[in-house]
Order: structure tokens, then C-alpha cells, then sequence
């Protein structure tokens, strides 16, 4: 179910830009607000998380012979709230850097990150293992803008550093799908607290003023969030619907 939500996400993305290109080079470009100069953007997004893991067996000893394990999880509802300071370079191309608090969440049927199963079956205990990453984003894009008047398609691509300032995990036991109880696990579950990120995104912007416009996107960002160990890599997903404002300066 997982990958074929991602896939499904991931063809969303893909024909919205699609579309945004297509839209931006059939229209005329003429716009109400400015095209060149530098904007803010206040967004908040909220995220469906999943995660997909990987792992190398220690014998091969090949960088690229990377394995996909079953993973028996819950979706789980995280959240980005971003502040960026953009540069228009002219009517398309653009560039955002800036700052994100973010948390993402999985829930998954083993203890740890380094307690991956090694076997394809389900887990028949109601037990799961919650963990939080809660993080600093500091992402750099690359923004495309295309359309008329006040109404503006957009898409961006970008990369992310991340930095993980508090992550926990608890124990979670279910009862006919309710949580029954939770505790506490383990403080450190060695992922490590600084790692990769890469956004993708296409949207809407709609000017409201002159120097203000709001806009909304579909976003998906995957994270390279790994244990300590290099036969194992844990990818962490993340989609969602982002709400912004844009001030122009």
C-alpha cells in the first residue's frame, strides 16, 4: 500500500508540473505584480509520513547491491512550517532559501532502527514503535513561475539540510485500533542528527495586491535519515498540501 501511495503521490507531482509548464509557455505573462525583486514566503504545510528501508548485506560488499525490506507501518501526520526569502530573477526563474521547522513521525513494528526485520512478515502483536523526529530544515530551491495576470503556476525542486535537535520513540499498544497505552523507549535510537533532504513541489499563486499573493502546492520531500551503520538507510517520506503568503519587497 505504501508504494503505491508514493507512486500515486509522485504521479500527482509530476503531471502538475507537467501541466504548470505546458500552461506557462501557452499563455501570456503579463502580471499585475512585480517581476523581478526579492519576496518572503510564509508557508505551512501539513504531511502524510511513511518511510521505505534499505538494506546492503554485509558480504556483498557492493555499494549499489541494496536490498528493500518489508516494512509493516501506520501513516502518520507530521507538519512543516517554513519561512523563506526569495530572489525573482525574471518573469520564470527564481530561487528560495530560508529556514523549516519540521515534524515527522512513523510508526513501525520494530524497536529501533537498528532492529530492522530481516523477514517479510507481518507482525500479528498489536505493537508498534512510534518515532518523532523533530528538525531544522534549511532548504535552497530552485522555483519556476509561469501565467498571467493574477493567476501564477508554479514549481520548484530544492535540497535540504537537516538538522534533528530532538528525536524520541515510544512504545504503542493497540486495541481494536485505538492506542491502549504508550511509553517511553529510548531517548537515543541512533539515527543520526544531521542528514539530506530533497523537495519536490508544483502549485498555484493568486496576487491579492500588488506585493501580496498567496499560494498552494503539493509538495513531497524525501529524507536521508540513517542509522550510524553503512549497510543500512532508512528514506523517509513525507507529502502534503502547503499554504503560503508571498510579500513581495
Amino acid at each position: 500500500m505504501i508504494k503505491k501511495l508514493y507512486f500515486i503521490c509522485l504521479l500527482l507531482l509530476f503531471n502538475l508540473c507537467h501541466t504548470s509548464t505546458l500552461l506557462a509557455s501557452s499563455i501570456d505573462s503579463t502580471s499585475i505584480v512585480k517581476q523581478k525583486g526579492f519576496y518572503t514566503v510564509t508557508s505551512i504545510s501539513p504531511d502524510f509520513c511513511f518511510i521505505t528501508i534499505k538494506i546492503r548485506p554485509e558480504e556483498s560488499g557492493k555499494h549499489h547491491n541494496w536490498e528493500h525490506y518489508y516494512i509493516n507501518q501506520k501513516g502518520n501526520i507530521g507538519y512543516r512550517f517554513a519561512q523563506m526569502i526569495g530572489w525573482q530573477n525574471n518573469k520564470h526563474w527564481g530561487f528560495e532559501a530560508g529556514a523549516e521547522l519540521s515534524r515527522k513521525i512513523m510508526d513501525v513494528d520494530f524497536a529501533t532502527n537498528e532492529n530492522i526485520p530481516q523477514v517479510r512478515l507481518k507482525n500479528d502483536l498489536p505493537i508498534y514503535y512510534r518515532t518523532v523526529f523533530n528538525t531544522i530544515n534549511v532548504p535552497l530551491r530552485v522555483v519556476f513561475t509561469g501565467g498571467r495576470k493574477k493567476l501564477k503556476f508554479f514549481s520548484f525542486f530544492g535540497i535540504n539540510k537537516t538538522f534533528a535537535f530532538n528525536i524520541y520513540q515510544e512504545q504503542l499498544v493497540y486495541n481494536n485500533g485505538n492506542v491502549e497505552s504508550k511509553k517511553l523507549v529510548r531517548e537515543n535510537i541512533g539515527a543520526k542528527k544531521v542528514f539530506s533532504a530533497s523537495d519536490w513541489a508544483a502549485g498555484i499563486k493568486y496576487a491579492i495586491s500588488k506585493r501580496s499573493q498567496i499560494r498552494f502546492n503539493a509538495a513531497v520531500q524525501r529524507s536521508y535519515a540513517s542509522i550510524k551503520s553503512n549497510n543500512k538507510k532508512i528514506l523517509f517520506w513525507s507529502s502534503g498540501i502547503s499554504i503560503g503568503y508571498v510579500y513581495s519587497l
